[in-house]
């Protein structure tokens, strides 16, 4: 499952500069409703 997301807005999504990790309550919600799925997600960067 692809996800875009700007990673910039807090406490939505943000993008860990050192890390490159996201976190927040979509990248959350994302991530349950692939497992729920069956799919991996794929984060992918966008403005």
């Amino acid at each position: 499952m692809r996800v875009c997301t700007t990673g910039a807005y807090r406490p939505f999504t943000y993008k860990d500069p050192r890390t490159g990790a996201y976190s927040g309550i979509d990248v959350t919600m994302a991530q349950d409703l692939a497992a729920r799925l069956g799919v991996k997600v794929e984060w992918v960067p966008t403005t």
